[in-house]
């Protein structure tokens, strides 16, 4: 237990020291940032700052630790639009995109009547910081400062450092972690690679992960109805 939360610590850190820096744009910087966004948004990448690799992080680890299944996303990088959320410990079931494309919700009714409760992240496998397209993600990752980089580059260690110590306290605990990927995708990064390969703690599931799509909850209650 210790362990996990010494990484969580060491997260949070971080995510703070890129919100400092974010808050410390240019003006002009930030608009090249957020484009046609800027005027709904340049008020919350000051706030939060953008670039982590993992999403909906919680502050309070007690919460997720207590959930029955901690589920993790594997997507492409965050779409940037007028309802991007920066704030990285958002909790993903309160989000317009992800209600509205994925009806995610927080718990579900099992067969027995029971309920089971979820905590979900989402680990974005390509570039952490929000865009309209891929280059544009790519663009924001590698241009913003140096001082970002160093700290995104940071984050992703660390993150990657999170979830695998994540899984090894599951371990402990006789659990697993649901890893949900698209099923078009076939080659993975660390430590998505590392975390499939470990069948004993992590339930991985390729699906359809686009808009709309109502199954997630659904691929969730079918694994505890008939866990065998």
């Amino acid at each position: 237990m210790l362990d996990i939360l010494q990484v969580h610590a060491e997260l949070m850190e971080i995510h703070e020291e890129i919100r400092q820096e974010y808050d410390q744009l240019d003006e002009s910087t930030l608009k090249d940032y957020l484009g046609d966004f800027y005027c709904e948004l340049h008020h919350q990448a000051r706030k939060h700052g953008d670039g982590y690799t993992l999403r909906s992080v919680p502050t309070d680890i007690d919460d997720m630790l207590s959930a029955d299944d901690i589920v993790l996303i594997v997507m492409k990088y965050p779409l940037l639009n007028s309802d991007s959320v920066f704030n990285p410990h958002t909790d993903l079931t309160t989000i317009h995109y992800w209600q509205e494309g994925f009806a995610l919700s927080r718990e579900a009714r099992l067969d027995d009547g029971s309920s089971l409760r979820f905590h979900f992240m989402v680990w974005e496998h390509d570039y952490p910081t929000h865009g309209e397209t891929d280059s544009r993600a790519r663009t924001n990752w590698q241009s913003v400062s140096p001082e970002i980089g160093d700290l995104l580059d940071q984050q992703e260690s660390v993150s990657e450092r999170f979830i695998l110590t994540l899984t090894d306290w599951l371990r402990t605990q006789g659990r697993q972690m649901v890893v949900l990927t698209n099923a078009q995708k076939k080659q993975f990064d660390r430590p998505i690679a590392q975390l499939i390969r470990s069948r004993d703690v992590v339930w991985h599931r390729p699906t359809k992960l686009t808009r709309p799509n109502r199954t997630i909850t659904d691929i969730l209650t079918a694994r505890r109805n008939s866990p065998h």
